[in-house]
């Protein structure tokens, strides 16, 4: 199976996080999961982007662009690297990807005669909809007439983590449409980077802010629990270096309990004894209407993802 990757961080995040998957399965001489990658299409317009791709590849399988697993291909065409690939993961901003897919020579590649293709989104806050008419180069999906060839639209909702094959990943396909294998073997494909889940696109806005933005706002969390210095009384101040790898670990510690199935409050009630030191800090945090701000943080960010999809596009 191919792939390819349209520019973007997000992008690079997801190519690291394969050639890292396959490597340490080359490596522990492991099978790889049942849907495997041959190679991955990255498609580059600028010197500087294509010193960016090799350098992340070189970093992570060699210094070769061949290697033994997955080899990865640079393409400066758009139509190009689609007809080299079974699957066109689009990654691009959302003012950008209507031009990609309305382009005539992008469409001939996608809509290849007897290839079935899957187009697999991870614009934010761009409806399957919305791919639909810029690919079918309608006003209206509903219009859109069937091509001879078949292309299943899959919308994808990775994170910034699937560097470190650590993502959440989202995945969900239009409403009344039944192509469970596109389904399942996009999962798949995406569990390499980390936990899947399966939701439907209604429910995409909500869940882009929790699984993606909110990356943002514990790396937030963690760098300000690390810069308090505490009192004079407290003793001497950590380095900063150490006072983050602690307070990293610790983040990482009450997730690690949590997806084992432990109720948050439960956490709370154990750390958090009567007249304890968490106790205080706890009661400062809501005194400081701290919960009432992120919670208010999530909601406007899904507010803001929904916005992104009426986003004229240029």
């Amino acid at each position: 199976m191919s792939l390819i990757l349209l520019k973007g961080k997000m992008g690079t995040a997801i190519l690291r996080g394969f050639l890292s998957y396959y490597k340490q399965a080359q490596q522990i001489c492991e099978s790889p999961a049942p849907v495997q990658i041959s190679h991955i299409v990255v498609t580059v317009r600028q010197p500087s982007e294509a010193n960016r791709i090799v350098s992340v590849v070189h970093s992570i399988q060699g210094p070769t662009m061949d290697g033994p697993v997955v080899s990865v291909w640079l393409q400066d065409s758009n139509e190009q690297a689609a007809r080299q690939s079974d699957i066109v993961i689009l990654a691009c901003k959302p003012t950008a990807f209507d031009s990609i897919l309305r382009d005539n020579n992008m469409r001939s590649a996608i809509f290849e005669e007897h290839v079935s293709k899957i187009v697999v989104s991870i614009v934010g806050g761009v409806s399957i909809a919305q791919l639909k008419q810029s690919l079918y180069n309608v006003t209206d999906a509903q219009d859109a007439a069937a091509p001879s060839s078949h292309c299943t639209i899959v919308r994808v909702i990775p994170n910034i983590a699937a560097s470190m094959r650590e993502s959440m990943t989202i995945v969900s396909m239009a409403p009344n449409v039944t192509e469970d294998e596109a389904v399942k073997r996009i999962s798949e494909l995406f569990s390499q980077l980390g936990p899947v889940i399966q939701l439907p696109e209604s429910q995409f806005n909500n869940a882009s802010a929790l699984a993606s933005s909110s990356i943002a706002f514990y790396a937030r969390i963690i760098s300000l629990f690390a810069s308090g210095d505490g009192s004079e009384t407290a003793g001497e101040p950590l380095s900063p270096k150490d006072a983050l790898r602690i307070s990293a670990q610790a983040a990482r510690g009450a997730s690690s309990l949590i997806l084992e199935g432990e109720d948050p409050q439960h956490i709370l009630s154990q750390v958090a004894t009567k007249g304890g030191s968490t106790q205080v800090g706890l009661r400062v945090m809501e005194d400081s209407h701290v919960p009432d701000a992120l919670i208010t943080a999530i909601s406007e960010c899904a507010e803001a993802t929904a916005m992104l999809s009426k986003v004229e596009q240029k």
